[in-house]
């Protein structure tokens, strides 16, 4: 079986995907602002500032067309995945569960948790915990009397 385990925020995420023939680890940024600043639309230093400034609906759009970037972009990464869990601090972890049913060809099984920021070893070892009964390798015990 192979899972991910994605922490996610609209800034960043770490993915951790383990296989058969072992886990490899990334970063995917979204190079999204929370909060778009507003950007020049042209026109001279003369005109009015109001016509140089591009419409809240338009940043908008910009993010949005960002993080849907990101989010297919990540979905690329875990295209052979069978099941993640998905967590992080923010409303990323639900809008890209919603971007997974959407486009995934393949039904994977997600579940979703709201956790803090974490470190990257922090990341690592919820992602290990939470997939350790379905990947620990199967152990003989042997009574030494």
């Amino acid at each position: 079986m192979t899972t991910a385990g994605i922490w996610i925020d609209h800034r960043k995420a770490i993915l951790v995907i383990s296989t058969a023939e072992g886990e490899k680890s990334m970063e995917i940024l979204s190079l999204a602002e929370k909060h778009p600043s507003r950007e020049k639309a042209g026109g001279t230093s003369e005109a009015h500032e109001s016509n140089n400034i591009l419409a809240d609906d338009q940043q908008q759009n910009k993010y949005t067309q960002k993080l849907n970037r990101y989010y297919a972009e990540i979905a690329k990464q875990i295209e052979e995945v069978d099941s993640i869990l998905l967590f992080g601090p923010s409303e990323a972890k639900g809008e890209l569960k919603k971007y997974l049913e959407t486009v995934s060809q393949n039904k994977k099984q997600i579940v979703v948790e709201t956790t803090d920021k974490m470190t990257e070893p922090q990341i690592t070892a919820k992602i290990h915990e939470h997939f350790h009964t379905i990947n620990r390798p199967k152990t003989e015990t042997k009574d030494l009397l």
